[in-house]
């Protein structure tokens, strides 16, 4: 899962769906990015400070015609 940060925010924090902390980053500068490696498709809580957003992550297929 890549964050990117229009504006400074910090205590980020990710969350899968029990509630287990997958990654936690202090500060993300604004204009930035970060990386938060997750376990896979599914469901995921991105908080800073008060503010929470639930982002659905789909696995990624290549499908070819040869």
């Amino acid at each position: 899962m890549i964050i990117h940060a229009n504006r400074e925010i910090r205590d980020v924090r990710v969350l899968d769906n029990s509630s287990s902390q997958l990654c936690f980053f202090e500060k993300i500068p604004a204009g930035s990015e970060e990386l938060c490696m997750v376990g896979g498709y599914g469901v995921y809580v991105v908080q800073a400070g008060d503010h929470k957003d639930v982002v659905e992550c789909w696995e990624e297929k290549v499908v070819r015609f040869d």
